[in-house]
């Protein structure tokens, strides 16, 4: 049987996306938040986007890993310390293209792929990993209505996700803030 890799602990994780992120987040204007350690914030104009990661909290489970998500906030006044109202967010998930969401879902069955074949179980019958990685014929909205968090196991899993996500994050922030300010503008 393999060694089972070194748990990835969340202030690492954190560390190593802050690293990976800061240079290109930063010359495109986005400022770092106190929302979470891997928070940032892009000011447009009278309002801003947030985004943050959180990771999931039950921890590290040998033999599976760990998950996280980001969770982007508008805020209609200056950058705001305090969460908004469940109008003002959304997980990364519901904000990325059509052809991106089929790239998380592959990536998160490559992670499940790499697990030892027989993982230790912590909680006899528990699999941390719930049905969304069974392959399903859904659209990308139908995947939208799933908490899709994303998985990793090994670094180079943190890695996937921080390169994946960092194009993307403001095409993210972009959409719900147009989103937001068509609903605002209408209420």
């Amino acid at each position: 049987m393999q060694p089972l890799p070194a748990k990835l602990l969340s202030r690492e994780v954190h560390a190593h996306l802050r690293e990976a992120w800061a240079g290109p987040l930063k010359a495109a204007g986005w400022k770092r938040s106190k929302l979470s350690p891997s928070a940032w914030s892009l000011a447009d104009g009278g309002d801003s986007v947030s985004f943050w990661v959180q990771i999931d909290k039950y921890g590290w489970w040998d033999g599976f890993g760990s998950e996280l998500t980001v969770e982007f906030q508008y805020d209609a006044g200056a950058p705001s310390p305090l969460p908004g109202g469940l109008d003002d967010r959304a997980r990364y998930l519901a904000l990325l293209a059509d052809d991106d969401v089929p790239a998380v879902l592959e990536a998160n069955r490559r992670v499940r792929a790499s697990l030892p074949p027989d993982p230790p179980v912590a909680i006899p019958g528990f699999d941390p990993y719930p049905k969304d990685l069974e392959a399903h014929d859904w659209t990308p909205a139908q995947w939208r209505q799933v908490d899709v968090w994303l998985r990793y196991y090994r670094p180079e899993h943190l890695q996937w996700i921080a390169d994946f996500l960092l194009p993307r994050f403001g095409a993210c922030a972009r959409a719900l803030r147009d989103r937001r300010r068509a609903a605002l503008a209408t209420s």
